[in-house]
């Protein structure tokens, strides 16, 4: 992977961090907002919010999906101990996950917070749904299923 795109995603994930934390409300219990479980379960409301103020808007912006999406995927590399990549096949940037077995898996938060916002939560896309999917997956070991 580009090493300039990486760091470029790093910053992106950085700035949510800092623009968002603080109106989260995530702070209870010693968690921080940043890469972690209730962090995402923020984003997903936000997300929703956004959906609701702009529904006259076809799609969101590029550039606010690619912020969150970067944040997602640091949330995801974060949890799992996977790492970013370039499906140059699909064209598209990822989190590449390794199972407890060995077996290769892939997590796209780029596109899930681009079906988030076409389809919400009510349509079956929620960024904490995948994070806790992909989470629990990993730990329990069913990927390897």
């Amino acid at each position: 992977m580009n090493e300039d795109v990486l760091q470029q995603i790093r910053a992106n994930a950085r700035l949510v961090i800092a623009k968002l934390g603080p109106y989260s409300g995530v702070q209870a219990g010693g968690v921080q907002f940043g890469y972690n479980r209730a962090s995402v379960e923020y984003l997903t409301r936000l997300i929703e919010k956004l959906r609701q103020e702009d529904a006259n808007r076809p799609e969101p912006p590029e550039t606010l999906v690619s912020t969150l999406g970067s944040f997602f995927g640091e949330c995801l590399a974060a949890a799992t101990g996977g790492t970013w990549y370039l499906d140059e096949e699909l064209g598209l940037y990822g989190i590449a996950l390794v199972s407890p077995k060995g077996q290769k898996h892939s997590a796209f938060p780029f596109s899930k917070i681009a079906k988030q916002f076409a389809n919400g939560v009510e349509g079956g896309d929620s960024v904490l749904g995948m994070y806790d999917i992909v989470v629990d997956a990993l730990a329990t070991g069913k990927m390897d299923s």
